[in-house]
C-alpha cells in the first residue's frame, strides 16, 4: 500500500510541475527577462521546492542530515541524467548545440562540489581532520556551506543577459492570473513534498536501506520529477534556454539548499554527522564524485563547437547515463 501512496504522490507532483512549466513558459514569452534567468532562479526555486521540503523535513523533524545531503546530491545526479534522457527522446532537436547560456553556473555547480570534495579528500590522506571545517560561530556550522551560499549569489550575476522572443503565447490570463496560479501549484507540490519525505523514511526502514542511499534513490528521484516533467514540457516547447537552465539552476539551488538547512540546524554540522555513518560516507561519496564527474561532462558538452556528427554529439548522453547507472551498480 504505502508503495501505491509514493507513485500516488510522485504523479501528483509531476501534474503540479507541468501547470508550472506552461506558466514559466509563457512569462518567458510575455518579457525580455533572460530564459536562462527565468529557469536558473524562477523555475528552479520552484521545481526545487520538494528538495527544499524534504531536506528541512529529513534534517528537523526526522533527525536524518544523511537523508538530507542523499535526498540533494541525488537529485543533482538525477537531473543531469534528465538532460540525457531528453536528448535521447527528442533525438532530432540536438539541444546542446543551440544553447551556451548556462556555461558559467555549470561551472559554479562544479566548484560547488569541491567545496565538499576537498574536505573529505584531504581527510582521506591525513592531511586535515573534516570535522576542523565545523565552524562554532554561534551556532554550529559547516564552512562549506558558507562558502555555498557566497557562490549560488555569485552565480546569479551570471544569468541576466535580455532576450526578447518573437513568438507569442496561447494564455489569455494576465500576469497578476498567472503569478497566482503559479504561488497555487507550488503549494500542491510542497504539500506532495512533506508526504513523499514521510513515505521515504517508511520504505526505508522496511527494505533496511541507508538513509543517504534512500535518500538518493527514492527521494532525489521524487523529488525531481518536477525538473524531469518541466525539461521534457520545454523540449516540446523548444525552449531550450529555460530548460538547461532550470536544470543547472536547480543543481546550485539544491546545493544551497543544504547549505541553508545547515544554518537551520543549529545543534551540529549535519555534513559532519552524515559522513560520521561509514555508509552514509561512502555513499554520499559516490554522489559527489560522480556528480561532479557529470558536471564537467555537462560543461564539455555545452563548450565544444556544434556538430553534426551523431556519434560524437550522443557520446555526451551516453557518458551521462552510464555514470549514473555506475552509481547505482556501486550502491548495490
Amino acid at each position: 500500500m504505502i508503495y501505491i501512496q509514493y507513485l500516488v504522490v510522485a504523479g501528483v507532483i509531476v501534474f503540479a510541475t507541468l501547470r508550472l512549466s506552461y506558466y514559466v513558459d509563457v512569462i518567458d514569452r510575455r518579457t525580455t527577462i533572460s530564459g536562462a534567468l527565468l529557469g536558473g532562479v524562477l523555475l528552479a526555486a520552484i521545481t526545487s521546492l520538494p528538495e527544499l521540503i524534504t531536506s528541512l523535513t529529513s534534517a528537523l523533524y526526522l533527525n536524518e542530515g544523511a537523508l538530507a545531503y542523499g535526498n540533494v546530491l541525488g537529485s543533482n545526479l538525477f537531473n543531469i541524467l534528465i538532460l540525457a534522457v531528453a536528448d535521447f527522446i527528442f533525438i532530432k532537436h540536438v539541444f546542446f548545440n543551440e544553447v551556451k547560456a548556462t556555461v558559467k553556473p555549470n561551472l559554479i555547480v562544479f566548484v560547488m562540489y569541491l567545496t565538499f570534495l576537498i574536505p573529505l579528500g584531504l581527510d582521506a590522506l591525513g592531511i586535515l581532520d573534516s570535522s576542523a571545517w565545523t565552524l562554532n560561530l554561534g551556532l554550529t556550522i559547516n564552512a562549506s556551506s558558507l562558502i555555498i551560499i557566497g557562490l549560488y549569489v555569485f552565480s546569479l550575476q551570471n544569468l541576466n543577459t535580455p532576450e526578447a522572443r518573437e513568438d507569442t503565447d496561447d494564455s489569455t490570463l494576465s500576469m497578476r492570473g498567472i503569478l497566482l496560479r503559479l504561488f497555487l501549484w507550488g503549494v500542491i507540490v510542497v504539500g506532495g513534498s512533506i508526504l513523499v519525505t514521510l513515505l521515504t523514511e517508511d520504505i526505508a526502514l522496511r527494505l533496511g536501506l541507508a538513509q543517504s542511499f534512500a535518500g538518493a534513490i527514492f527521494l532525489g528521484v521524487a523529488t525531481s520529477l518536477p525538473e524531469l516533467t518541466a525539461v521534457i514540457a520545454l523540449f516540446r516547447l523548444r525552449n531550450y534556454t529555460v530548460a538547461l537552465g532550470n536544470i543547472t539552476g536547480s543543481n546550485a539551488f539544491n546545493f544551497l539548499i543544504i547549505a541553508l538547512t545547515d544554518v537551520v540546524v543549529l545543534r551540529d554540522d549535519i555534513f559532519q554527522t552524515a559522513i560520521n555513518d561509514l555508509a552514509s560516507a561512502s555513499n554520499l561519496t559516490w554522489l559527489l564524485l560522480l556528480g561532479a564527474l557529470n558536471t564537467i561532462i555537462l560543461g564539455v558538452a555545452l563548450v565544444k563547437k556544434p556538430t553534426q556528427n551523431k556519434w560524437i554529439y550522443y557520446l555526451f548522453p551516453a557518458s551521462i547515463a552510464l555514470v549514473y547507472i555506475g552509481y547505482l551498480l556501486a550502491s548495490i
